[in-house]
């Protein structure tokens, strides 16, 4: 996919859950705060194309390596999605423009169901957001038909802007890139074919505020070249 690419999966979504158990005295209270860390993962195969037919034993998950026991596992995730769907309409793109256009509206049809939202944006010298986040369709293809060409091209303004945009959203988030034309459909795909792995970890506090995350998997044909994407980590509380 060289011209449309996934410019990060923002998959934040640890959770601190506070369990509360009665002792033998009425009066008294224990609570602990169990945080479920959820990794998402996606794997492809040499041509690109998802993995969908993989199980909880297929997988492994480390943190810091260490082992991690997985105490959830759904190979595709009712968590409602956020999406910040971002154009390039620098001069670059002019002759393409079309194309990028008929992608992005290819893309909000192929993927959006109604728990889920996209934003759409534009970005040249300047960084627009044409349409806030919904799952209306029409908004959304008039939001197309209403972007226009630009000058230079503000990429890192538009990833900056975008994931401002996605923090405070629950459920997945994703941000798509769409530039100098590209197509969307093996994105579409991905994202319908993600595998979401929990696990409470074994080590609550750590010499580091940055956990980092390692999942592998195995079952599959030695001679097999796919790939593996999730997130490399989360920060947490650091050991004093």
């Amino acid at each position: 996919m060289r011209q449309a690419a996934t410019a990060g999966l923002f998959l934040f979504l640890s959770a601190a859950v506070c369990l509360t158990s009665g002792a033998q005295e009425p009066d008294t209270t224990f609570k602990v705060n169990v945080k479920l860390v959820n990794v998402f993962v996606t794997v492809t195969d040499e041509h690109g194309a998802p993995i969908a037919s993989l199980k909880k034993d297929n997988f492994e998950l480390q943190e810091d390596g260490k082992d991690q026991r997985i105490s959830v596992f759904d190979k595709e995730s009712a968590l409602p999605l956020s999406i910040v769907l971002a154009v390039d309409t620098s001069l670059s793109t002019r002759k393409d423009l079309p194309l990028e256009l008929a992608s992005a509206r290819r893309f909000a049809h192929a993927i959006l169901r109604p728990i889920d939202a996209l934003s759409l944006y534009q970005f040249s010298e300047i960084v627009n957001e044409v349409v806030p986040f919904t799952s209306d369709l029409g908004r959304i293809d008039h939001g197309v038909d209403r972007i226009r060409m630009g000058a230079a091209t503000a990429m890192y303004d538009a990833l900056y802007l975008g994931a401002q945009a996605l923090e405070p959203r629950q459920g997945r988030k994703v941000m798509v890139i769409i530039t100098d034309g590209g197509d969307t459909m093996q994105i579409s795909d991905e994202l319908r074919t993600q595998y979401m792995l929990a696990y409470y970890p074994s080590q609550r506090l750590s010499d580091s505020e940055f956990r980092r995350i390692q999942v592998t998997v195995n079952g599959l044909p030695a001679s097999s070249n796919f790939k593996v994407r999730h997130r490399i980590g989360y920060y947490s509380s650091k050991s004093r």
